[in-house]
């Protein structure tokens, strides 16, 4: 039986799931980092920079518009958040902010796997090897844990544009 996904979201999510998704996500980023550090030292900072600009923006945008600001979220933004950005009104301007971040998610997604192909071409190392191991095994953890514990379970679902795809692990649309 297919229920809405609305119907059983968490109104703060465990912290269980937010310390693993949270150090998941910071595993993907340094073992991104690191493979952008390979290729040249300025590489990995200018990652960790592009990937701070980005979370920053998704935070001052995005979520100071969710409804999990001030409390939390899957992955522990939404307190930082109400720290640092005022609350925004909007949830219908949801999807439009997550859209126009998503070629900046999608390049630090690429970035480190070209560096790792630039590298075992140019220099092959086992660092390499190494660090493109963690990074594609996190990145995989990362794409389970959002399709099984938090996309189900979040009451942003409705509006969010990775949300009504990956909401239902069971391939239901989220809007039955």
């Amino acid at each position: 039986m297919n229920t809405r996904c609305k119907d059983r979201s968490y109104d703060n999510f465990p912290l269980s799931v937010v310390a693993l998704r949270a150090s998941l996500a910071l595993v993907l980023l340094s073992a991104g980092a690191v493979l952008l550090f390979r290729v040249h030292p300025w590489g990995g900072g200018a990652y960790i920079a592009l990937t701070a600009i980005t979370f920053a923006g998704i935070m001052a945008q995005g979520c100071s518009r969710c409804d999990y600001y001030g409390s939390t979220c899957d992955n522990g933004l939404s307190r930082l958040t109400a720290l640092l950005f005022a609350r925004r009104s909007g949830r219908g301007e949801f999807p439009r902010v997550a859209r126009r971040y998503l070629p900046a998610l999608v390049l630090i997604g690429l970035l480190p796997l070209a560096a790792a192909g630039l590298n075992l071409i140019t220099r092959p190392a086992l660092t390499d090897v190494v660090a493109l191991s963690v990074y594609l095994s996190a990145g995989v953890l990362v794409y389970i844990t959002t399709r099984r514990l938090a996309c189900p379970r979040c009451k942003m679902n409705d509006v969010c544009p990775l949300g009504r795809r990956m909401a239902n692990a069971g391939g239901a649309p989220a809007d039955r």
